[in-house]
């Protein structure tokens, strides 16, 4: 198992933000995943912390190496 978490994007792929972190969308990290030959075996996402007001979202994998 391999699991870690990301800051979660609803745009496809992923992006820097102006706060100079990079957010990851669940379809870029399957994309990634088919490619090496991982399989997902869980998605979730979660509140992760409040940025200037605003609620930052995390998205958390579980992935079968």
């Amino acid at each position: 198992k391999l699991v870690f978490t990301t800051e979660h994007s609803d745009i496809d792929g992923f992006h820097l933000t102006k706060k100079m972190r990079y957010r990851h969308s669940k379809s870029y990290i399957e994309r990634l995943c088919n490619d090496i030959g991982y399989e997902m075996a869980h998605f979730s996402t979660f509140d992760l912390r409040k940025e200037v007001g605003n609620q930052v979202t995390a998205g958390l994998y579980v992935l079968d190496i």
